[in-house]
């Protein structure tokens, strides 16, 4: 036969391709550093389980995480 066979890579990839999830804009990592300011106006300070993060939600660049 000149179909390839059925594989879970293949199904896994398709599913993926499809999904709402993959249209979702990607989302900014932390920069992580031992000393954490806010770098503008928009920036704010918040602990969460137990560490001190500045968000932005102005600009996603300024997202940093102390530790």
């Amino acid at each position: 036969s000149t179909r390839a066979a059925w594989s879970p890579l293949v199904a896994a990839r398709t599913t993926i391709a499809l999904s709402p999830l993959s249209r979702m804009a990607p989302t900014r990592a932390y920069q992580v550093r031992a000393s954490i300011k806010p770098r503008c106006q928009h920036c704010y300070d918040a602990m969460r389980k137990g560490r001190r993060y500045i968000l932005c939600k102005k600009n996603p660049k300024h997202k940093q995480r102390q530790g």
